[in-house]
């Protein structure tokens, strides 16, 4: 089951400050750790907020601990072709902002024992018309139904390509 709390999204035109692609974060008031992506295994293990696009990968798995104090991700978050059940390491997060025009904000692809997607996120900003693209992901939904209902249930644009005729749906 997928579920999104509170979400509101907006669509902008923007870029963040200059001063955040330095060695050091502009605004240390709101943020005690702002931490820059690379990669996940590289990552440290205490952020409050990441600058980048974020990827959680196959091999990523041991690396998850290192999202449990993430509130904002100013970038895209990009889940796939992972083996993880559920996105409980993701729970603090609130915010994901991504200002690039040729990246989906949140987009989670190809996870196939992915049975529960629990996104708590209050805000989705994004440059283009999709902010949350789901596709691929075969344990989400029992059936067509719980997939059409979530789409109506939630205010929010979603492109969820798992939605299908069930064979055996009743």
């Amino acid at each position: 089951m997928v579920y999104l709390s509170k979400s509101k999204v907006q669509n902008i035109h923007a870029r963040y400050c200059e001063s955040l692609n330095e060695s050091r974060p502009i605004y240390p008031i709101y943020f005690f750790n702002l931490c820059y992506y690379e990669k996940l295994s590289t990552l440290a293990d205490d952020c409050d907020a990441i600058f980048g696009d974020v990827v959680v990968d196959v091999n990523d798995g041991r690396y998850l601990y290192k999202f449990f104090g993430v509130g904002n991700i100013f970038g895209s978050l990009k889940i796939q072709y992972t083996k993880i059940e559920g996105l409980d390491f993701l729970l603090g997060l609130d915010f994901v902002g991504s200002l690039d025009a040729s990246q989906t904000p949140v987009l989670i692809r190809s996870n196939n024992y992915l049975k529960q997607a629990f996104l708590l996120l209050n805000n989705i900003i994004s440059a283009n018309n999709d902010q949350l693209v789901m596709y691929d992901n075969p344990s989400l939904f029992l059936n067509n139904q719980q997939c059409l209902m979530y789409q109506i249930d939630f205010d929010i644009k979603m492109d969820y390509r798992d939605c299908r005729p069930y064979i055996y749906d009743n």
